[in-house]
């Protein structure tokens, strides 16, 4: 009994051991592929890596926007950026559950130019929204084991995918003149009791913005206690009716169309002039003025009456021309196109109205543009804000210098118009812009805004501007300030012509820019020379000796360049007519290179010089030179017959003769 009693438990126990043996063999080796599938999705997890969004620069290289670790002390984030930053911080939260913050330095001046982002870290306006692509990288992903705890730990042999991060975009944008012209607009807005204002800095020649600026404005990193118009660039998205600043418009289709010229004479109406059932009005009864007067005075009767000669069509086209009814293509969303109607919705009265800047809406930036196309010789460029984007491998992708869009006037219109705009500011309605040793050209412009419960133009609310450039003659800067409804309706000539005034004195006088240096240099060039000229003898190819002979013969000012025997190059062309004032550079090379072994040598004369020719010029001057713009040489820093130093470098602008 005992003996089959032992052989059954005996027997119940190798069943038992088969059937967990069989269980064994189904799940290790008949079902190991569902069971491993399980036993992983259990431990083993995969996750995304965020990639870290990449930094908005300025021109020189300072952060606007920077993604930082949440973790980073306020006084760290200070350190690295050596910037001064806002005490509020805006967190992302990565879905790499990394917390992040966007932080942007300088807060309220750049606010509307970069925009901002959401929670997700997404760009929602501005910059931020615009380059959405290339700032927000390339995700990545990893597999990561997961314990009884749910505690994630890595193993050796998991699969990874590195994230790739965000490229940094570099604007043409410099944050001193930005904060400069915050600055002046901020204390426009309170002195006047005014609603708002904005303005703009830009390159006329290359279509570089400098500064895009609104106030009030928002500050990006606590976005969320502002309106959404607060958030916009109203420099692009704002539209108002440009009032007398059109009139260049007009006047340069009037000049282009040869229809009048300077001094023609116009009949001021004695302040009247009726078109159908309108009545144009001057602010004072004006008899026969010139054209240049009838700009500098700004005459809506002698405007009006100029629109009649060109017709609506051609007023139309002009206006199409200079890019109105057109967004300027500035890589920013929320840009308006501006109103223009169609010739074939004009009334009888039209032509008239939108010559003096009434029916037609425009944005700042619109109308920076035409005016820079005046100061540009009649070339109409792109408004330029992004100046490069590197990417996180190190390639850098390059923005053109300047996009030319079409030639809209002649150079010899722009000219002319020039010199009328610069009689605005000295005895015009612009005599506060005025600058002592710099010619300002410029107009202002005074608009009645619409009344919305009589739809009829208000007596009281305004929009006070003032655009301009500076020097008259040969253009490196120019602004744009609007005041939107300054305290008793004041002029733009008494609002903005002082805020633009302000600006580009600011500019000027801040050591830390080029301008000043530019600007100095324009006056230097400009001053008149002795009139006494002589024939420059072929000296090329003449040993020294003999070469100092004959410029001491003729009595022209001299020095010689290198530690050759014989001269290689001379900075007048043979047969050409020098002015004794200016001293001549002979270079004598001994080593076939294009470098001058003086230590000090005289800057040449490279007016007039197509880009190739002058680079060749200052490089045999022992010089570095860098180009700005294109086509011939009209200015050049140092001045001609300057004393430099080896390997100093120069600047010389070029400026197209024809758009092609």
């Amino acid at each position: 009994m005992k003996t089959a009693r032992l052989f059954f438990i005996e027997i119940s126990i190798a069943l038992l051991f088969l059937v967990l043996i069989g269980r064994l063999f189904y799940i290790q080796v008949l079902n190991n592929k569902k069971y491993v599938t399980a036993s992983q999705r259990q431990s083993r997890q995969r996750i995304v890596l965020g990639a870290r969004r990449g930094a908005i620069m300025d021109a020189r290289g300072r952060v606007m926007a920077k993604s930082v670790d949440k973790g980073l002390s306020l006084a760290q984030v200070h350190a690295r950026l050596e910037a001064p930053a806002e005490a509020a911080l805006f967190s992302i939260t990565g879905s790499d559950g990394v917390s992040r913050k966007r932080i942007y330095p300088y807060g309220y001046p750049a606010g509307p130019i970069l925009g901002f982002t959401g929670r997700d870290g997404n760009g929602l306006s501005g910059v931020e929204h615009a380059f959405e692509t290339a700032l927000q990288g390339e995700s990545g992903w990893a597999f990561v084991h997961r314990d009884g705890l749910n505690n994630r730990y890595t193993k050796a042999g998991l699969r990874r995918h590195k994230p790739r991060n965000g490229s940094n975009v570099y604007l043409t944008i410099d944050m001193d003149i930005q904060k400069i012209v915050r600055t002046v607009l901020s204390q426009v807005v309170s002195q006047l009791g005014a609603q708002s204002a904005m303005g703009i800095v830009m390159e006329p020649r290359s279509g570089r913005i400098l500064a895009l600026c609104d106030v009030p404005g928002f500050n990006p990193n606590e976005p969320s206690r502002f309106s959404l118009s607060a958030r916009k660039s109203r420099c692009i998205s704002s539209i108002y009716e440009p009032g007398s600043t059109y009139k260049v418009i007009t006047a340069a289709a009037a000049l282009e169309e040869k229809l009048l010229a300077r001094q023609d004479i116009i009949d001021g109406g004695n302040g009247e002039y009726r078109v159908y059932d309108q009545v144009i009005r001057d602010r004072r009864a004006f008899g026969e003025l010139t054209f240049e007067q009838a700009l500098s005075i700004s005459s809506n009767v002698c405007f009006a009456k100029i629109s009649s000669k060109l017709g609506n069509q051609k007023l139309y086209d002009y206006s199409r021309e200079f890019g109105f009814g057109a967004p300027t293509g500035i890589p920013l969303s929320g840009e308006e196109a501006g109103l223009l109607a169609p010739v074939n919705k004009w009334s009888g009265r039209t032509a008239a109205t939108v010559s003096i800047g009434q029916e037609i809406s425009v944005t700042l930036l619109q109308m920076a543009a035409a005016f820079a196309a005046v100061a540009n010789d009649g070339i109409l460029i792109e408004p330029r804000l992004i100046s490069h984007i590197q990417h996180c491998d190190g390639k850098t992708e390059t923005f053109k210098e300047s996009r030319l869009v079409r030639r809209v006037v002649s150079a010899e219109t722009s000219e002319t118009l020039r010199r009328m705009m610069q009689a605005v500011v000295d005895s015009g309605t612009g005599t506060r812009a005025r600058m002592e040793n710099i010619t300002i050209a410029g107009k202002t412009g005074t608009s009645q805004k619409i009344d919305s419960t009589t739809n009829a133009y208000s007596h009281s609310r305004y929009w006070s501007s003032f655009i301009g450039f500076a020097p008259a003659d040969d253009p490196i800067l120019l602004c744009g300030v609007v005041v939107d409804e300054p305290a008793g309706g004041q002029s733009g000539g008494v609002a903005a012509a002082p805020a633009f005034r302000d600006i580009i004195n600011r500019i000027i006088g801040d050591p830390k820019l080029p301008y000043a240096e530019q600007f100095i240099c324009d006056a230097i060039n400009k001053k008149p020379l002795p009139s006494e000229q002589k024939n420059m003898p072929a000296l090329v190819g003449l040993d020294r000796d003999d070469a100092r002979k004959v410029m001491l013969d003729a009595a022209l000012p001299f020095s010689i360049v290198g530690n050759g025997a014989t001269i290689t190059h001379q900075t007048f062309a043979p047969g050409t007519r020098v002015r004794t004032a200016l001293k001549v550079t002979l270079y004598a090379e001994s080593d076939g290179k294009h470098l001058s072994t003086a230590r000090t040598s005289f800057m040449p004369n490279c007016i007039g010089k197509d880009a190739r020719d002058a680079v060749n010029a200052a490089l045999l001057a022992g010089l570095r030179p860098h180009i700005k713009g294109m086509g011939l040489v009209t200015r050049q820093f140092p001045g001609v017959g300057t004393i430099i130093n080896r390997a100093q470098p120069c600047t010389l602008y070029c400026t197209l003769r024809e758009a092609t």
